[in-house]
């Protein structure tokens, strides 16, 4: 049982129903109560949205451990588990269950919300996990940016669900509007930007193991250095919007404990930079890898703490 949690990336799937649920219950639905509009979603569709794009999730996951065998053999990879812990037979049978399941809680979304708005979700998805790791993955940034818009789109989704009564929203009520718009929108920039930098720092560990394979990621193609430039103007970047909040004095981070969980993110942040600089060795990556991962779940933090205020 611990081989299949290890090959669906359990704790990812946490992080992502958190994220949703945190964006329902702590900044979307408190702010549609204040302005006395009815969610659409009901608790129901919530879980029956979280578990889609769960499932979708977890199948993305799967078909790429199953197509990255023989470059995480080259890589030394022992937490790969398709082949060894987990028969690729059996990889393919969990692939193709996530992936009926997702396409089946989709259908009953667009069922239960009366209309097919949700139908096209789960098959477009699905239809870029296709081709990401034979196609998209291979070549230099692309893959890095579409993990980075998928992991975003998580809390897109959520906004698409709610889309009628946020025009609504807007019109009546445009100063809540605005601070569920600032909320999600930092958060989706957020998770796309540390989600972006992760993907970097993990082709840096993996890049002898994607050079035998013939993969043109950016530390390949652009050489160790440039990537690392790379890398440290996007935690520039990163760090400039979450500095922009506090700058802007938005009424979100008035509280203590919203600014000192940003400035801890700032700090931290800003240490990665160095981190990158002085690694050299394939285990110096892979923990600041882990780091990352830490920092992108805490956001999930910021953003509960965001909802509170």
């Amino acid at each position: 049982m611990s081989h299949l949690y290890r090959l669906i990336r359990l704790p990812n799937l946490l992080v992502i129903a958190l994220t949703q649920h945190f964006l329902f219950t702590r900044v979307i639905f408190p702010i549609f109560r204040e302005a006395g509009l009815n969610p659409i979603l009901s608790q129901t569709t919530i879980l029956g949205l979280m578990s889609a794009t769960c499932l979708a999730a977890a199948a993305g996951y799967i078909i790429n451990d199953i197509m990255d065998q023989p470059i995480d053999a080259d890589n030394e990879d022992y937490d790969h588990l398709v082949g060894s812990g987990i028969s690729e037979r059996t990889a393919y049978w969990l692939f193709f269950c996530c992936t009926v399941g997702g396409f089946l809680m989709s259908l009953w979304l667009a069922m239960s919300l009366g209309g097919l708005n949700w139908l096209w979700l789960f098959p477009l998805v699905g239809l870029f996990l296709a081709f990401y790791s034979s196609w998209i993955k291979p070549l230099p940034l692309a893959g890095n940016l579409l993990v980075s818009i998928l992991c975003a789109a998580v809390a897109g989704i959520v906004l698409l669900a709610e889309r009628q009564n946020l025009g609504i929203l807007a019109q009546a009520h445009p100063v809540l509007s605005g601070a569920v718009w600032r909320i999600s929108g930092l958060f989706m920039a957020y998770a796309f930007g540390a989600t972006f930098i992760r993907e970097i720092i993990k082709d840096l560990e993996d890049i002898r193991g994607d050079a035998r394979n013939n993969r043109r990621t950016v530390p390949i193609s652009w050489g160790i250095r440039n990537a690392k430039i790379l890398l440290s103007v996007l935690i520039v970047l990163l760090l400039v919007l979450l500095s922009w909040p506090l700058l802007m004095d938005w009424a979100e981070f008035s509280g203590k404990i919203a600014l000192f969980y940003h400035v801890f993110l700032l700090l931290n942040f800003s240490l990665l930079i160095w981190m990158i600089w002085v690694a050299s060795r394939k285990i110096d990556y892979h923990r600041i890898s882990q780091v990352v991962k830490w920092l992108m779940a805490a956001g999930i933090g910021l953003l509960y703490v965001l909802g509170s205020s």
